[in-house]
């Protein structure tokens, strides 16, 4: 199953699932940060944090559906100013309501 694209370009272009057959984004954030989001999601997003001491140590947090995408978010979690001031992207912080993830099934 390929998920890793390691291009570099602009946001619209990239504004599709990861996970193509199963219709499911990554979204990696650094430790302490919140992940940025679209503010209108149409797929699920696996959550991940990148741990800032040991390099390449993933956590992977859990499934975010649309629906929870879409609720909760907020705005001044963006750090980057110029990104907020374009009303597009909004910070995550529904953690709590994350979906376990123990197999591919569980991406549905």
């Amino acid at each position: 199953m390929k998920i890793i694209d390691w291009t570099i370009g602009n946001s619209d272009r990239y504004n599709v699932p990861d996970i193509e057959e199963y219709k499911v984004g990554i979204k990696t954030v650094e430790k302490g940060k919140y992940p940025v989001i679209f503010k209108k999601n149409e797929y699920s997003q696996i959550i991940c944090v990148r741990d800032d001491v040991i390099p390449n140590l993933v956590f992977i947090c859990g499934l975010a559906t649309a629906d929870v995408l879409n609720k909760y978010q907020d705005d001044n979690l963006i750090l980057n100013p110029k990104l907020r001031s374009r009303g597009v992207k909004t910070g995550f912080y529904g953690f709590e309501y994350l979906k376990e993830i123990n197999s591919v099934a569980d991406l549905f």
